[in-house]
């Protein structure tokens, strides 16, 4: 007999190579006007 898995659920990740600030700001409006749920890891961003 077979044995049944729990499904678990994948996290996607995307990284995004910018040039600075402007790409973070851009970002957080979008999180907070669409109500995406996303987190923003500041290391990814130059100067921070």
């Amino acid at each position: 007999m077979r044995k049944v898995r729990k499904n678990t659920t994948t996290r996607q990740v995307i990284h995004v190579a910018d040039e600075g600030l402007t790409e973070l700001f851009y970002f957080n409006h979008l999180k907070k006007l669409l109500g995406y749920r996303y987190s923003i890891s500041p290391r990814l961003f130059d100067n921070i």
